[in-house]
């Protein structure tokens, strides 16, 4: 019983001594994006999906602090939020768990792995990442969830104006059903009985021309009516 204690007692105090070191890469990783109170930047992405031929996407996006989010576009189609904010939402929760999973090379260099998941019980969303142990960037990013199915996520970054690291590209896989995209390639009889299937989608995305810390005001988030 008491070796059984003196295990258990080991295992509390390494898992505690692993979250902290979370905490404190999870730090660095904020550092990052602290300095950063708003942007816009262009975009450019392709999307291949089984049965849809989809144009290639423009958009504008802009984002300011601490949650105001916009995508301007004519030809912009739904896909996961996270492929093009970068960003995991989970990050500005005040209650979540943190555990380093490891470490492994990616590029020459070490990164950490992560899983974050949150304490509220209504959020079933997990997260992954990988973080890159010089600069601390999210390099990849894996979520699940029964709303999202599963999205995979790699960043391509670029040191901006001295100051920010910010991705030049990104490329994401999503498991996605019951999706209607425009120009459909075939339809058939069985395409209703199919519809239900978890089909794989993926996407590339470069950004371009980023304005960083010019002020953007509340005006450019409001809706249209």
């Amino acid at each position: 019983m008491k070796k059984f204690a003196l295990v258990l007692f080991a295992f509390i105090c390494f898992a505690f001594a692993q979250d902290k070191n979370a905490n404190r890469i999870i730090e660095k990783i904020k550092a990052n994006y602290d300095i950063i109170n708003d942007y816009s930047v262009e975009i450019k992405g392709k999307v291949d999906f089984p049965d849809a031929v989809i144009p290639e996407l423009k958009a504008k996006i802009f984002f300011k602090k601490p949650d105001k989010f916009k995508v301007e576009s004519d030809n912009f189609m739904i896909i996961p939020r996270q492929s093009i904010k970068f960003y995991p939402d989970i990050l500005n929760e005040k209650d979540y768990s943190s555990l380093i999973l490891g470490e492994v090379e990616i590029d020459n260099l070490k990164h950490f792995i992560i899983k974050l998941i949150s304490n509220n019980p209504e959020v079933e969303e997990v997260v992954t990442i990988w973080v890159n142990s010089e600069n601390f960037t999210i390099r990849k990013m894996n979520l699940i969830g029964s709303r999202i199915g599963k999205v995979e996520i790699e960043f391509f970054y670029k040191f901006f104006d001295g100051k920010y690291w910010l991705p030049e590209k990104m490329t994401a896989t999503f498991e996605a059903s019951k999706i209607l995209f425009p120009r459909m390639r075939r339809f058939d009889k069985n395409q209703k009985e199919n519809s239900g299937q978890v089909q794989e989608g993926k996407i590339l995305i470069q950004y371009y021309n980023y304005q960083v810390n010019r002020g953007l005001e509340d005006k450019i988030f409001e809706k249209k009516k």
